[in-house]
Formats: C-alpha cells, structure tokens, sequence
C-alpha cells in the first residue's frame, strides 16, 4: 500500500502486481506482428542453431526456465534501427541413465 501511494496507482493495480506470474500459452498472440516475426525466426533457424548448438555443447538442451532475455537496439550499415535479441539460456548436459548406475 505504501508503494501504491508512492506511486499514486489505485488498488486494483496493485492488486494486479502482487498475483503470482501467470505462465500459459495463448494461441492468439502468434497473430501479433512481432511474436510472429520472432517464431518465423525461430522456425527458418532454429535446425541450425540446434546444431550448432550440439557442436560447440554436446547433447543436451538449452533451458527456457533459466533464462535470461535482453534486448539492444544498434544502427545497420546504412544507419536503420535494427535489434539483437540474446537469450542466456542455462545448458542442461544429456545424462545418460543405466540400470547399473543405481
């Protein structure tokens, strides 16, 4: 509440910012100009990041739970705004499991 004075935000905002983060998928928010760029980006590189990924890391999986994600705006070579998007993903090493190792 002290916070909601500060910041002279009514109730029901603060309400709102308290919630634990809701962590769904909804399927509407591929139809958004940039989410869907983003996924096309994904989707046409993503077999190739995948590899290089497994050659410079071994077999494993990157984690999207332990991540981080940045954002920088830089100017191209004829002085356009152009985006780097960094994940900072943690690399979870392929364990294998053999009945013997119990």
């Amino acid at each position: 509440e002290e916070l909601g004075k500060i910041l002279d935000l009514p109730k029901p905002a603060l309400d709102e910012m308290v919630k634990a983060p809701l962590r769904r998928f909804d399927p509407d928010i591929t139809q958004e100009p940039t989410v869907y760029r983003l996924q096309e980006a994904i989707n046409h590189y993503g077999e190739s990041i995948k590899l290089l990924i497994n050659e410079k890391c071994g077999d494993g999986i990157p984690s999207a739970i332990d991540m981080y994600c940045d954002l920088d705006v830089v100017k191209g070579k004829k002085g356009e705004d152009r985006i780097v998007v960094t994940f900072n993903m943690k690399y979870l090493q392929y364990i294998e499991q053999n009945q013997s190792d119990k």
